[in-house]
């Protein structure tokens, strides 16, 4: 496994943060489920952990919400290190455009 982490920083209110969230993780989960075999999700106060398997390899993962800034922490495993900074780039992309 591989660490990556990405931090997004936000002005808005950790309870619209987390909506957002929950609203983006959702329409994911919604429109690539059937990539995803044995999606598990724990849900905190202010921290979403999970864990999946897509095209056969292993992925965990948190994103935690701080009072500004979200940070995305990802386990890649080694088959999928070629794509790291496709990943990075998307994770960035994504948050950025929820804390908008």
């Amino acid at each position: 496994m591989a660490p990556l982490a990405v931090t997004v920083t936000h002005a808005l209110p950790d309870e619209e943060v987390l909506r957002r969230l929950h609203q983006r993780y959702d329409a994911l989960k919604a429109a690539y489920g059937q990539h995803l075999d044995g999606l598990e999700e724990q849900w905190g106060d202010h921290e979403l952990r999970c864990r999946f398997t897509s095209f056969g390899m292993r992925f965990s993962g948190s994103a935690t919400v701080g009072a500004s800034e979200v940070c995305v922490q990802l386990d890649l495993p080694l088959l999928a290190l070629a794509f790291k900074g496709m990943i990075e780039r998307r994770i960035r992309e994504e948050l950025s455009a929820i804390l908008a």
